[in-house]
């Protein structure tokens, strides 16, 4: 199985696109990117652009031959309309927009598909289903909270692509640490080698209880389950202080030998948390902060 993280927060842009090859068929996850449109008060600086700019270009040569493309919740940094490009000719697979779903991303959801359906091969809701593309096996979690249980940000599916040789991955979405147990337990059930996690939001103001809860369960999917690496990255990634604050998963994972990181490290580049450096960026730049946040 051959594994790319294509655009992450660790590189710069919000983003968690990944590429899967798994005995020869192609699946793009979650093919889009995006920038915060207020952080600090500021909008998205100049090299955050450009780095957006960067990640469109791969998103879409990484798209190019793609068989399946999968989009596990519609939020824009995880799915596209204005590309509509990237999903001609592919199987898309979608977490179903009518179910398990708040009002904005069922109305995000309609449009989306009502466009996918004139461009797409085939257009199929696989919020629970499991499917099979040659001999690789793809299956979706039910829909799960996006964070904490009764959260108004809706939901996610996670997905789980298991090749042949049984080498298997977990790509858990927006589960915010995960906070839910019942996502923490679809995680360690799926026996994966590999786990790509978005993480806790820690940089919202009053996360301290949601974090607690994440680092428990990040731990258990450590101790519990055939995990060999762990990619944490995106909402863990918007904090300058972020391995100050999950300090303990780092530290778990050099006890247990499984080896904990971000994106940009697993893939051997530098960590770019552009977002999260936003006032710095400007502040280096001498910049009238007082103009920019009015």
């Amino acid at each position: 199985m051959e594994i790319k993280l294509i655009a992450y927060d660790s590189m710069g842009v919000r983003s968690m696109c990944t590429r899967v090859e798994a005995d020869g068929v192609v699946l793009m996850i979650d093919p889009s990117a995006a920038l915060a449109p207020r952080r600090y008060g500021l909008p998205p600086h100049r090299l955050e652009w450009e780095k957006l700019n960067e990640a469109w270009r791969n998103i879409e040569e990484a798209c190019s031959d793609a068989d399946v493309v999968v989009v596990t919740h519609y939020h824009l940094d995880h799915y596209s309309p204005k590309r509509i490009h990237c999903y001609e000719g592919k199987v898309v697979l979608l977490k179903n927009p009518e179910e398990n779903v708040n009002f904005s991303q069922r109305r995000r959801g309609r449009f989306f598909i009502s466009e996918l359906k004139q461009v797409a091969k085939e257009v199929k809701y696989v919020d629970g289903a499991k499917l099979e593309f040659g001999a690789t096996t793809v299956e979706f979690s039910p829909p799960v909270p996006h964070g904490a249980e009764g959260t108004k940000l809706g939901y996610v599916i996670m997905v789980k692509v298991a090749e042949s040789s049984g080498d298997t991955v977990v790509f858990t979405s927006d589960v915010s640490g995960p906070v839910y147990e019942p996502a923490t337990r679809w995680i360690i059930n799926a026996k994966p080698r590999l786990v790509i996690l978005d993480g806790p939001p820690t940089y919202h103001e009053g996360a301290e209880e949601s974090l607690a809860e994440a680092a428990r369960n990040m731990l258990a999917i450590l101790r519990e389950s055939t995990v060999e690496k762990l990619v944490l990255d995106h909402h863990a990634l918007r904090d300058l202080r972020y391995r100050e604050k999950l300090r303990c998963v780092f530290e778990a994972g050099e006890e247990l030998g499984k080896v904990v990181s971000t994106a940009a490290e697993h893939v051997g580049r530098d960590v770019s948390l552009l977002e999260a450096s936003r006032l710095y960026l400007y502040a280096r730049e001498g910049l009238e902060l007082a103009s920019l946040l009015t």
